[in-house]
C-alpha cells in the first residue's frame, strides 16, 4: 500500500487538504494518508498524527517565539512520519513547513500553496529549490513566477472557485447590510475585535436600520465578546458576504472571496508590532489584499497595522453611497484570473503523477 504524508498547519490549510485528499482517494482508494491537519482532513480520510485544533496557526515572529519548544517536538514527530511515506505534501504555512522539509529532505516533496516569495522573503526560493520537487500553485501569476526562478510549478486554479458556486445568501434584516470577517486565527480575531467593534458602532450611529453580520470560523466565537448588534454566522463567510452591501475583511482569503463575489469591501491587516517592524523592509508588493494584488490596482481600500476606525467607517460609508456597480466592473477580471472549478482534482492528479 502506498503512503502519502500530508501536513496543514491552520484551518484554511485543513480545508484545502481535505479537498485534495478526497480527490486522491477517488483516484486511488487504497492510499494510506497520514499527517497533520484538522477535522476536515480527518473526515476526508487522513489518519491524523497531529491535530491543529489543539494549537492554532502562527502568523508572525512574535506569535511564534512563545511556542518554540512545542514546535520542535512536533517537527520531530512529523519528520518521522514523512520519512516513512512515499510522498510528502505540505500545504501553505511556510515558516513551519520549510523547516520541516529541511529536516526530512524527501525526494518526492510537493508544496501545495507555496510561500508568497513574490511578496516578501525571496531567500526562500533557495529552500524551495533544495527541498521540493514540485510546487502546486493557486494564484494565476505564480506558475510563471516560480518557473522563471527555475522551479517546477503548476497552476491548478483557486479552490475558492469551487467553494463559491451556488451560494445562498443569509437573510437580510435591515439596510444597508454590513459584513464583518475578522480572520481565521485566534490571535488575529482577538487583535481585530476591538477595531471591528469600533467601526460597527460608528456605522450604527450613521445607519439606524443597518444589519451587522459577523462570520467567524467555528470555535472562534469565544474570542469575540457577546454583542447584540451582530448576527453571528460561524463558518458561513460566503453566505454572509453574498447578503452584504459592504464588507470589512481581514487581509487573506476573505478578501479574495469578497472580490470573487463582487462585494465592495475594505481590507485591514494587523499583526504584532515586532512582526510589522521586521516585515516593513522586506515586503515587495504595494498591496496587502490578494484581490488588489491580482488586479494590480487598489479596488478595495486597505488599512494596514495602525487602524483608525473613523477612516475605515468612512470608506465603508462611501461604499454604500457609491453602490456595487463600479466595484463590480473593477473586479471583472478576477473570476477569469482564478481559473475554473476543480483545483483540488487537478492537484490530486499532479500528486498521483509525482508518485509514479
Amino acid at each position: 500500500m502506498r503512503r502519502i504524508f500530508v501536513s496543514a498547519g491552520e484551518p484554511s490549510g485543513d480545508e484545502r487538504g481535505a479537498e485534495v485528499v478526497k480527490e486522491l482517494l477517488k483516484i486511488e482508494p487504497d492510499l494510506e494518508i497520514v499527517g497533520m491537519g484538522g477535522p476536515r482532513m480527518a473526515e476526508a480520510g487522513v489518519k491524523l498524527t497531529a491535530d491543529i485544533t489543539r494549537g492554532g496557526g502562527v502568523v508572525g515572529v512574535q506569535e511564534a517565539l512563545g511556542r518554540i519548544g512545542t514546535l520542535m517536538e512536533l517537527v520531530a514527530k512529523l519528520a518521522r512520519e514523512a520519512m516513512a511515506s512515499d510522498l510528502m505534501l505540505t500545504i501553505d504555512y511556510p515558516g513551519f513547513h520549510l523547516y520541516l522539509a529541511s529536516k526530512v529532505n524527501h525526494p518526492k516533496a510537493i508544496y501545495y500553496i507555496p510561500p508568497q516569495t513574490w511578496a516578501w522573503g525571496g531567500f526562500r526560493i533557495g529552500l524551495l529549490s533544495r527541498y521540493y520537487k514540485k510546487l502546486i500553485c493557486i494564484l494565476p501569476f505564480e506558475e510563471r513566477y516560480f518557473r522563471e526562478k527555475g522551479l517546477d510549478a503548476l497552476f491548478v486554479g483557486h479552490p475558492l472557485v469551487d467553494k463559491l458556486q451556488n451560494i445562498k445568501p443569509v437573510e437580510r434584516r435591515g439596510s444597508p447590510v454590513f459584513a464583518f470577517l475578522p480572520g481565521s486565527r485566534p490571535h488575529e480575531v482577538k487583535r481585530l475585535c476591538e477595531k471591528f467593534t469600533a467601526v460597527k458602532n460608528i456605522l450604527k450611529a450613521r445607519f439606524r436600520e443597518a444589519d451587522f453580520l459577523l462570520s467567524l470560523l467555528p470555535g472562534l466565537e469565544r474570542f469575540w465578546p457577546p454583542d447584540p448588534d451582530f448576527r453571528v454566522f460561524p463558518g458561513m463567510a460566503p453566505e454572509v458576504l453574498s447578503a452584504s452591501d459592504v464588507a470589512l475583511v481581514a487581509s487573506g482569503t476573505a478578501s479574495l472571496e469578497a472580490g470573487y463575489l463582487g462585494v465592495p469591501s475594505v481590507v485591514v491587516y494587523m499583526v504584532s508590532e515586532l512582526t510589522y517592524w521586521l516585515a516593513r523592509g522586506m515586503v515587495k508588493v504595494p498591496y496587502a489584499s490578494l484581490t488588489n494584488i491580482i488586479l494590480g490596482r487598489e479596488v478595495f481600500p486597505e488599512h494596514i497595522q495602525h487602524i483608525n476606525p473613523e477612516r475605515v467607517a468612512r470608506d465603508m460609508t462611501e461604499g454604500v453611497e457609491r453602490g456595487p456597480q463600479a466595484v463590480r466592473e473593477a473586479l471583472s477580471g478576477l473570476r477569469e484570473a482564478l481559473g475554473y472549478p476543480g483545483a483540488g482534482k487537478r492537484a490530486a492528479e499532479a500528486l498521483v503523477e509525482a508518485l509514479g
